[in-house]
């Protein structure tokens, strides 16, 4: 996968992306807390792909964004469909393109045409996007509809419980009425908004009847922050970022530490 820094976006939603690549993984300062926290991610789906999916299984990238992730699964022998509803974001990630099966197709999983009949999946990655969307359990049902039996849904979002989150819970925009709000709002410009924060009950309350829970997991300590850059560009960044980094595993603070929820939902088999 080429560098960020080897492209010149031609319009602001590449520029958009480009921005984030600079920030969170071509950015030259290694310990920049942004950048471990999105390396961390980016890492722990790769792990669960290559876990869970066998070799050159097909796999779905849902609002894929610049493509980071699909375009590693692909150069690891994956054959990926990066979806995006923004072009610009798509035509950003073919930029970045070295080696490896991937198609870039624009649109909605919700809309048929998307899609190629009879198309299924070993994996569809859900990173980084329920959070963005109005009814965000029909996503994930689309998703788990879409993996063939003994599949997996694999969903990253932030946590809801983390203590410095500032966003409502999903169950809180319902009990308020602001639903009909967040439905005008998702997908709102450049996708960056995020409507709401899931809590580990929420999050498991939306696997559908099809589907069962495979894992459970938290990422992105809460020690990472601007306030400790300091300490991370410092001689002691790496003891202390080998430290943060062990929050997340810890049960009784993981729910409260962790910026990050994992969930993966795997397709019952036929006939169970």
């Amino acid at each position: 996968m080429k560098s960020s820094s080897t492209i010149t976006p031609t319009d602001d939603d590449e520029r958009y992306v480009w921005s984030f690549d600079q920030r969170d993984i071509d950015n030259p300062a290694a310990m920049a807390y942004t950048r471990l926290v999105y390396v961390e991610r980016v890492k722990a789906i790769l792990t669960l792909v290559t876990s869970l999916v066998p070799a050159a299984g097909r796999i779905a990238d849902v609002g894929c964004a610049q493509g980071n992730v699909a375009l590693l699964l692909a150069e690891q022998g994956f054959v990926v469909d990066a979806f995006d509803l923004n072009a610009s974001f798509l035509n950003y990630s073919r930029q970045k393109y070295e080696t490896g099966q991937i198609r870039w197709l624009q649109g909605n999983i919700f809309d048929d045409s998307a899609l190629s009949e009879g198309t299924t999946y070993n994996a569809v990655i859900l990173g980084e996007i329920v959070e963005h969307v109005a009814h965000p359990g029909d996503l994930i049902a689309k998703a788990l509809d879409l993996v063939s039996p003994g599949g997996v849904v694999i969903v990253t979002t932030p946590n809801g419980e983390y203590v410095r989150s500032r966003l409502p819970s999903y169950g809180d925009i319902i009990r308020s009425g602001d639903l009909p709000r967040i439905e005008r709002e998702q997908f709102g410009p450049g996708g960056e908004h995020h409507l709401f924060a899931y809590s580990r009950r929420e999050l498991l309350a939306d696997i559908p009847p099809t589907g069962s829970l495979a894992q459970i997991a938290y990422l992105g300590s809460g020690m990472f922050n601007g306030h400790v850059q300091p300490l991370l560009d410092g001689p002691a960044g790496g003891v202390y970022s080998a430290l943060a980094s062990l929050l997340p595993r810890v049960p009784g603070i993981r729910r409260k530490l962790a910026q990050t929820l994992v969930l993966v939902v795997r397709r019952e088999q036929a006939g169970r």
